[in-house]
């Protein structure tokens, strides 16, 4: 985050609530003691209550995902506003921006993790991908390492954040089903005293070396940067910060394996004599892939980039010690745990799923396997051979971390200059929010 930008957003670093401070666009901000000790500046939002409006159409305005208990017990949902839900992205968006600036006045209690799901739980879920958009330079590290902090999240804020949602919720479960993502990436120019290698990896013991230098301390000497990202081997690079990620799971081949998963979910949904039984010879976890589309021009994509990769719900360490795990991976055909069976363990022999007699963990076999085309363009056939690394990172896996309910963080870890070695200015950080 440039420095004219971050002390536009906190200008705040106030240990008081008797004073209220003017936000961004002239919009009256407060700060207010949070129950958890850390001072806390969000706009006011409005206290009127929600109420349909006819006269305005029902495209402009949001059922949000918030319920309160009525004069009866029941929980009721709740209707707000443009205005209303545009103040909730920003105050989402505004805490993020800051994380690095605050200062909790009870380190022990205070955890950004937390505070970052909270709020964005409040913004109702077909609108929360606008959230990228609000998103100020720089601010996507910030989020990756707030994220971190769901590892020491205490027992009865997990329970409170979790108890009714689930990862498997925010993707697709039956063969054909897409859901789609929109994404921003954006990668951090360091100056040449700063350019130090973090860590190097210890490949004559297998494991993790010693770090080479201590964590960057120096954040206002980087600066956020579009980062260049290669499609795949041997092609041109492209500059852009955003991309769009399909999540969805492959169309079993009639008879082959997967088939009664597929007719499990469609005997279901059918209530058909046997969907008991279909039920339960479904998988508990369906093979689940994904498609990165980079932009072309404007609205045109690339569509023609079989750019595909297999997603992995498994805590998995990241190639930086300091960076602890991450929730989820995404794994390229060049990965040999791409091609393992299902059973989530690291494959004894790795053959990657780009080279023949791969595991059969692979299930993108053919154009049959992808879903059917929902715009002008098909779906482009797998090539794994060409197709077999990263865009992002240049390398057979990302790592992700959950934000929020339908958002999630990931870091590209780019290798360079020597194998082993990870600077950050070679990292790319990404963010990706689901779009109903």
């Amino acid at each position: 985050m440039l420095a004219s930008q971050r002390g536009c957003r906190i200008s705040c670093a106030l240990s008081t609530s008797q004073f209220g401070i003017l936000g961004l666009c002239g919009r009256p901000w407060r700060v207010v003691p949070h129950k958890h000790g850390c001072t806390r500046v969000g706009p006011v939002v409005s206290r009127r209550p929600g109420r349909p409006m006819p006269s305005r159409g029902t495209s402009r305005i949001r059922r949000a995902a918030v319920e309160e208990e009525s004069t009866q017990g029941e929980g009721a949902q709740l209707y707000l506003s443009d205005e209303e839900v545009d103040e909730l992205i920003t105050d989402a968006a505004s805490f993020i921006c800051v994380l690095d600036d605050l200062r909790p006045l009870d380190s022990a209690t205070y955890n950004p993790f937390y505070e970052v799901w909270t709020r964005i739980a409040r913004i109702p879920p077909e609108e929360r991908y606008r959230l990228l958009d609000e998103l100020e330079p720089g601010s996507l590290r910030s989020l990756w390492r707030a994220s971190m902090a769901r590892y020491v999240l205490d027992e009865a804020r997990s329970l409170e954040l979790f108890s009714e949602a689930s990862v498997w919720d925010d993707f697709p479960r039956a063969p054909g089903q897409v859901f789609g993502y929109e994404g921003r990436c954006e990668s951090y120019q360091l100056g040449g005293s700063r350019a130090v290698t973090l860590e190097r990896l210890d490949r004559g013991g297998g494991g993790r070396g010693a770090a080479l230098s201590p964590a960057l301390g120096g954040d206002a000497a980087s600066v956020p940067t579009t980062p260049w990202l290669r499609p795949s081997v041997g092609a041109p690079e492209l500059q852009t910060g955003s991309f769009k990620q399909l999540f969805f799971v492959p169309v079993p081949p009639e008879g082959g394996p997967g088939a009664a998963g597929g007719a499990a979910a469609a005997g279901g949904a059918a209530g058909g004599p046997y969907s008991d039984l279909l039920r339960q010879l479904e998988p508990a976890a369906p093979r689940i892939y994904s498609r990165v589309v980079l932009p072309l021009a404007g609205p045109i994509d690339r569509w023609w980039d079989p750019l595909y990769s297999r997603l992995r719900v498994q805590l998995a360490l990241t190639p930086l010690s300091r960076d602890a795990g991450a929730d989820l991976q995404l794994l390229y055909p060049e990965d040999p745990a791409a091609a393992a069976p299902d059973d989530g363990e690291e494959p004894q022999n790795p053959t990657p799923a780009s080279s023949p007699g791969s595991g059969d963990g692979w299930a993108l076999v053919g154009p049959q396997c992808l879903p059917p085309a929902t715009g002008l363009f098909p779906w482009p056939e797998p090539e794994p051979a060409t197709y077999g690394m990263s865009p992002l990172s240049g390398g057979p896996r990302d790592y992700l971390r959950v934000a929020g309910p339908g958002v999630y963080v990931g870091c590209a870890y780019r290798q360079g200059p020597g194998p082993g070695e990870y600077r950050e200015e070679n990292f790319v950080y990404f963010v990706i929010a689901r779009r109903y």
